[in-house]
């Protein structure tokens, strides 16, 4: 999936079991998170003999790693499960979901756990993979849906754009009120 997503989607079951799907999203979605994980400590670790950050900061910030660490495998289904079902209202409002959800959530299965192996290269790889998935989930809807390109790009970027647009969103309501209330108090 992760080199030749267009022959890989072609050739995925879309009917039967989900289990195979859920297993791969399972073992490499969780193998790149725990790297990430991995990548993200050793980097506080750094940050607190070169820049003098707090060694309880850095305490905390392990002890909620830890537990994400712990919770992973959940945390990797729960969010494909919540991605597929965005992706597949996405495609039922492009007029765009000749199959069911459930090929959705297959796509979004081997396409998240084949993107979230990049997270194995230390500093860039949770970049490389959100970004990488992006085509790969186009193609794999593309394919598995047997819907034109169009309306796949726009099933995955558009949801993506409009939570673009709420974070600038409160980002600038929360930068806003920061400068605002300084002056109302005094």
């Amino acid at each position: 999936v992760l080199t030749r997503p267009g022959e890989a989607f072609r050739a995925m079951k879309v009917d039967g079991a989900l289990g195979d799907p859920i297993l791969f999203l399972l073992l490499f979605g969780t193998l790149g998170a725990v790297f990430g994980l991995l990548w993200q400590t050793l980097f506080r670790g750094w940050m607190v003999n070169v820049a003098g950050s707090d060694f309880a900061d850095l305490a905390v910030a392990n002890g909620i790693g830890f537990v994400t660490l712990v919770m992973t495998p959940l945390l990797v289904l729960l969010g494909a499960a919540i991605g597929a079902a965005i992706y597949h209202v996405a495609r039922l409002l492009f007029g765009g979901a000749p199959r069911g959800f459930d090929v959705t959530l297959r796509v979004v299965c081997y396409t998240w756990g084949s993107s979230q192996l990049l997270q194995i290269l230390p500093v860039c790889g949770g970049v490389l993979a959100m970004l990488w998935s992006i085509p790969v989930a186009i193609i794999g809807l593309r394919e598995a849906q047997e819907v034109p390109g169009g309306r796949a790009a726009a099933a995955v970027i558009v949801p993506m754009l409009l939570v673009f647009c709420c974070c600038v969103l409160v980002w600038t309501l929360l930068v806003g009120m920061a400068v605002a209330i300084p002056g109302a108090i005094g």
